[in-house]
């Protein structure tokens, strides 16, 4: 899929990108490498891949932001508790936890959680694109000076 992505150029990177920040796999950081050592622009292609993956957190806050309480109770197993002092970390300190989206595994729920207790969204957005800004850096640090240490 992800040489799919790649014919598709920074278009690809995008999808793959948003797709990842998503419960979808889309591998969009080997999309990313395939584009960059393919002579694609490297800031470009950290801004797309940032947007994209940025899109798709804010996308899992409105899933979030419409699912019903008593259907989390009821199909997701929480008990009332864990849902009142859930509710209280994001009104205490919730947002900057949106920074950490960019973590595998955990990272597509966190904006999910802060849509479903309804948190600001400008904050929210603002932090899951800090997020999601250092991890494609990373990625596109470790791809210029990694080729660079193999050569």
């Amino acid at each position: 899929m992800q040489a799919f992505l790649i014919s598709f150029g920074y278009v690809g990177l995008f999808l793959s990108a948003f797709l990842s920040a998503t419960i979808l796999p889309g591998g969009s950081e080997l999309v990313m490498g395939g584009l960059v050592v393919s002579n694609f622009n490297l800031y470009f292609c950290l801004a797309v891949a940032t947007f994209g993956n940025s899109l798709g957190g804010v996308l899992n806050y409105y899933f979030g932001r419409v699912t019903d309480e008593e259907w989390a109770k009821k199909h997701m197993k929480i008990s009332e508790e864990r849902l009142i002092k859930v509710k209280k970390f994001v009104e205490e300190k919730g947002t900057i936890s949106a920074f950490f989206s960019f973590t595998p595994l955990v990272g597509d729920i966190i904006p999910y959680i802060l849509g479903f207790f309804k948190a600001n969204i400008y904050k929210v957005s603002f932090y899951i694109f800090l997020g999601k800004l250092l991890r494609y850096a990373l990625v596109l640090i470790g791809l210029k000076y990694g080729i660079a240490w193999l050569s």
